[in-house]
């Protein structure tokens, strides 16, 4: 058996680069770059045999670009000092192959997602059917700061199913799809209007394909996009979201600019249906009777009642997201 690595590496201004360790222990095979100690890759699945083989190759990343290194096996060729470090990127990948999913390879992957900055991207084809509520997003690890939204919330990507969902001349159905962040104080001082983005088609929507969303996440700023086309663009100023919002009796420390985007965040997809928070209003013209009232003592009730009137635009796989892959970057 012949098992291939590819690990992405860089390194700072005269250092050494040092050497890698693969290594098979009970747990399954190891790749381990000890620089510090941090970086480490364990695969419990894959267990070897006397006389197999290791390959890994090497690509190093610099200020004048990428340089890819040539393939070893078993043994790493130190390579000689590089220019100024540009950046160290570890990627995690899941392709969504076969039918169910490779837990033992979540495990690594969602667990080493660790540091605040990276980036997120997930190919996907997202739902069509009234009053369903599909979302790529993210959640603060250990709620440093408090309770929701003083800990943050991070909405990749949100739209509704319906394919008419119109208020003031604009349709803000499956044509649409937005990014927001959730912070503030309290749940009624939520500054999530000063940092949202939309982004609609003006001819068919965005059922019918599957599209890339990204979220880019550094020290500096928060951008998502769709297909390459940024949806939202945070640049927080230098006395971070608090100058940003005016926030009086802020929880966030004064020397750290992008809190409370400064620490573990993990990612969720998922589909929701209706709600009474407001996100399908009321008195939006949806070519249909929206099924129950946003202040609703029994909205669950409401809706199934009604359910001749939204069932039939349910079709199958269509009312599912689909997901091509996920990918995660750490910078």
């Amino acid at each position: 058996m012949l098992l291939v690595l590819a690990v992405v590496i860089s390194v700072a201004a005269a250092t050494t680069l040092p050497e890698a360790v693969i290594r098979q222990d009970d747990r399954g095979l190891e790749f381990s770059l000890p620089r510090d100690g941090y970086w480490r890759y364990l695969d419990e699945k894959i267990k070897l045999a006397p006389g197999d083989k290791v390959q890994y190759s090497t690509a190093l990343w610099t200020a004048s670009g990428k340089i890819q290194g040539l393939p070893s096996q078993w043994i790493y060729a130190p390579v000689p000092t590089l220019g100024p470090r540009h950046t160290r990127a570890v990627v995690f990948r899941d392709d969504f192959n076969g039918a169910n999913l490779d837990r033992a390879h979540w495990k690594y992957e969602v667990s080493m997602f660790g540091e605040w900055f990276g980036q997120v991207e997930v190919r996907a084809r997202i739902p069509v059917g009234d009053w369903i509520w599909p979302a790529i997003w993210m959640m603060p690890r250990d709620s440093a700061y408090g309770t929701w939204p003083r800990s943050g919330e991070i909405d990749i990507m949100e739209s509704r199913g319906n394919l008419n969902a119109h208020s003031g001349g604009v349709n803000h159905g499956v044509n649409e799809v937005s990014s927001t962040l959730h912070w503030g104080t309290a749940w009624d001082h939520n500054h999530y209007s000063l940092t949202h983005g939309e982004v609609r088609k003006s001819q068919g929507n965005f059922h019918t394909e599957f599209h890339t969303w990204k979220l880019d996440w550094t020290h500096d700023h928060i951008i998502t996009s769709v297909d390459g086309q940024q949806v939202l663009r945070v640049v927080p100023p230098a006395g971070g979201f608090t100058e940003l919002g005016h926030v009086t009796g802020s929880p966030w420390p004064a020397n750290s600019k992008m809190a409370p985007f400064d620490h573990d965040f993990f990612l969720i997809l998922n589909v929701a249906v209706g709600g009474t928070n407001g996100y399908f209003p009321d008195g939006w013209n949806y070519g249909v009777a929206k099924p129950w009232p946003n202040n609703s003592p029994h909205a669950n009730a409401d809706f199934w009642a009604k359910r001749n009137q939204w069932e039939s635009t349910w079709h199958g796989n269509n009312a599912a997201m689909e997901i091509d892959y996920v990918e995660l970057r750490s910078l």
